[in-house]
Parts: C-alpha cells; structure tokens; sequence
C-alpha cells in the first residue's frame, strides 16, 4: 500500500468518506467544516486553507446561530504534526460554546490524544477508513492507521479512564 501520498503535507485533500460525513450530519447538523480545501468541503460552509483562510486563527462563532441552526463545526484536520493545534482550537471553541465533531487518527498513546480528545466523547471506527482525493477521483488510499471520531461541546463529561500502569489505577482525564 502505498502511503506516501495519504501523509505527505503537499497533499491536504484527502476527503471524509462521503458515507461516514452523511452519518455524522445527520446526527449533528454541520453548518462549517473548519479544516477543509475548496474541493473536499462536505459542509455547507468551509474555512477553504487553499484560499489562504486559517481556520486556527478564525473564530468559529458556535455561540451564535446561523439561519436558525446552531454552529455545529465538522473537522478532518491535517494529519500532520500540526494536529495538536487542531485539536486544541477544537477543544477551546467547545469551552466557548461550540459542537466539535473531529475525525482523528486512534492515537490513545499521544499527549495530545491524552490531553485534550479524553475530554470529549470518543467513538472508534472498527476497521480502516478509505479516504479519496476529489482531484482525482480514482485515487484512494486506505489509513494505515485506526480512526476514532472525537466529539467536543459545551459542558461535555468525558466518560474516558486510562489506566496508569506505575499506579496500578484507573483515573479519569
């Protein structure tokens, strides 16, 4: 299999399995996609990142609603080292009132896994996603790698416990 393409930086259009997005929307009501090109935009509303809009800079105005539906935020972010901004901007527009809906990479084993997706609601994705490029649509790379989607919102409890091997515990993050 050929992974090169799926993790190099000088491709950011790998898109959400169209399937999986439909599911997610349903359940959420996404109104933007916050790390999103102009070709792989699932959303009504995107921070296109080839137009040069950061999205990790922008505020993401989940407090307010938006032709009656509340700002709810769907995020495929770069797979890159990068993630940790990511994921931490999604967790803060939660704090401040947002719906975060990420799709991550299973990394249970990162700090930044550890740090900020235990405090939101994980759901793991059996198998491995197949993603594709919407420049070329015969093009698709399946991850190498498990997939989870990690849920943040306002006044969210996390229900995840890690086990501390020097403790011999449990704890919550």
């Amino acid at each position: 299999m050929n992974t090169d393409l799926h993790f190099s930086s000088k491709n950011s259009n790998w898109q959400t399995p169209k399937a999986l997005y439909e599911y997610l929307d349903r359940e959420f009501h996404f109104v933007w996609d916050v790390a999103c090109t102009s070709e792989n935009c699932l959303a009504p509303f995107g921070f296109y990142h080839d137009y040069g809009v950061d999205a990790l800079k922008a505020d993401w105005s989940c407090d307010e609603n938006y032709g009656g539906l509340k700002k709810t935020c769907f995020m495929n972010p770069p797979y890159s080292r990068a993630i940790v901004k990511w994921i931490e901007k999604a967790y803060k527009e939660s704090e401040k009132g947002c719906t975060v809906v990420c799709l991550l990479p299973a990394r249970p084993d990162t700090k930044w896994f550890q740090e900020y997706c235990a405090k939101g609601d994980i759901w793991f994705i059996e198998g491995r996603l197949t993603f594709y490029d919407p420049m070329q649509p015969d093009m698709s790379a399946s991850a190498p790698f498990p997939s989870c989607i990690v849920i943040f919102s306002p006044n969210m409890i996390s229900n995840t416990l890690y086990w501390r091997k020097k403790n011999q515990s449990w704890r919550q993050k």
